[in-house]
């Protein structure tokens, strides 16, 4: 649940997640009827209402939210957390711990980002955006080569491995055992059940020496060179050696590359120019927002402020440094 607490405390991307119902009822409530009011915990000096949880189960990503719809256990460990928090609120000012003038800036700070990260998720819900279909389709026609399937393979292979110094003599002998192998495959034996009993690559050995897809670049180059070679299903290649050792490979199936339609192609390029204009507009708007506020900064008063922190920085003992001690 470590996950689910860290998006708690950094929950800058407040958002109105409807998706929060599903964990209303993992908590057994009736989400139609419910009164806001009901009470979901307790503690000694504490309770939290149906109201104030769904408030903060409105924050969260919809992720953690159906995590915690989909897990009760969670659920219950995130209200437990939200106690646990509240108790540290309430201890901390009861001591004083939150009246301590660096305690005070953290909370400004974090509440500034918050306000910060909302007020952009404000700007995007309110943004008009062009129509990105359109957009699409220039950049489709404009660029079509851009816009390819690649070359796929998916192949078995049999691995025997060689040490990096592998004396001449031991790779003739090698090569010897999986040359018997290959012949007891084009003699009609399944590659598969020999990859079983023969590959020593112990992550496809026991799927039968079958890797997952690969395109271009993404293998070491005499495997690479050796499996794009085959093209129908069943086809073996020669011995391979490369710097794991000796293969023998199988074809599985051959994906050729070719021309994406502009329908195919056109999920991504839409979600390309959706991002890209987001990033500009939130850029300029920032822009303009600090343009009209007028942000000025003394770099001489900067310039001895920072000398002062040095300076008491350096007094201080090892480790003392920091708003919590120890950390």
């Amino acid at each position: 649940m470590s996950s689910v607490f860290s998006h708690v405390l950094k929950a800058g991307r407040l958002r109105i997640a409807l998706a929060g119902v599903s964990v209303l009822i993992a908590l057994g409530m009736d989400v139609v009827h419910a009164d806001e009011s009901a009470i979901i915990a307790t503690s000694r000096d504490m309770a939290l209402t149906r109201q104030q949880l769904a408030l903060e189960l409105s924050v969260l990503p919809p992720d953690v939210l159906n995590q915690l719809g989909n897990d009760p256990q969670s659920a219950l460990t995130f209200v437990n957390g939200l106690m646990k928090l509240r108790a540290f609120t309430a201890e901390a000012e009861r001591t004083g711990v939150a009246a301590k003038p660096q305690v005070r800036a953290a909370v400004e700070t974090a509440r500034a980002r918050i306000f910060a990260d909302a007020l952009r998720q404000h700007q995007i819900e309110v943004i008009q955006e062009p129509d990105f279909e359109a957009l699409a389709l220039e950049r489709y026609k404009a660029d079509k080569e851009r816009y390819r399937t690649p070359e796929k393979m998916r192949v078995r292979h049999i691995l025997l491995k060689l040490p990096a110094d592998a004396p001449e003599a031991l790779v003739t002998e090698k090569r010897a055992q999986l040359d018997a192998v290959a012949a007891r495959v084009r003699g009609g034996e399944a590659f598969d059940a020999l990859a079983r009993e023969f590959s020593e690559d112990e992550s496809s050995a026991g799927l039968g020496g079958e890797l997952p897809a690969f395109g271009r670049g993404q293998m070491v180059p005499p495997f690479e060179a050796a499996a794009f070679a085959l093209r129908e299903p069943g086809q073996l290649s020669e011995v391979v050696q490369s710097q794991y050792g000796l293969h023998l490979i199988e074809s599985v199936h051959y994906q050729p590359g070719g021309q994406m339609s502009f329908d195919e192609a056109k999920k991504n390029i839409i979600a390309k120019l959706r991002v890209d204009y987001r990033h500009d507009y939130l850029a300029a708007w920032e822009q303009d927002l600090l343009k009209a506020v007028n942000v000025q900064v003394s770099a001489e008063q900067l310039r001895v402020l920072m000398a002062d922190a040095r300076a008491r920085l350096a007094q201080q003992p090892a480790g003392a440094a920091g708003l919590i001690e120890g950390q």
